[in-house]
């Protein structure tokens, strides 16, 4: 079974402009460190494209889920696996 971190604090799935989709979390860094984190989700013919990815909670899940099926995903870079299997 794959281990996955636990979700982050995080917002709604909310709606930028029309196919374009925007989730914001936080991440802290140390102490006193917080800094903000955007998922971005596009919807197209195909099904969604997830940018930057955050795990998701239960509910944040279901917003997804109520969009369609992802179909790519897209890493920026490897600072950007701290959702990631342990």
């Amino acid at each position: 079974m794959t281990n996955f971190p636990q979700p982050m604090d995080h917002g709604a799935i909310t709606r930028v402009a029309d196919g374009v989709h925007c989730v914001r979390g936080t991440f802290r860094m140390g102490p006193g460190v917080l800094i903000g984190r955007t998922m971005t989700l596009l919807e197209n013919e195909g099904g969604i494209v997830v940018l930057n990815a955050i795990r998701l909670n239960d509910t944040g899940q279901g917003q997804l889920d109520a969009l369609g099926t992802v179909e790519h995903l897209v890493k920026l870079s490897e600072s950007h696996g701290i959702d990631e299997p342990q």
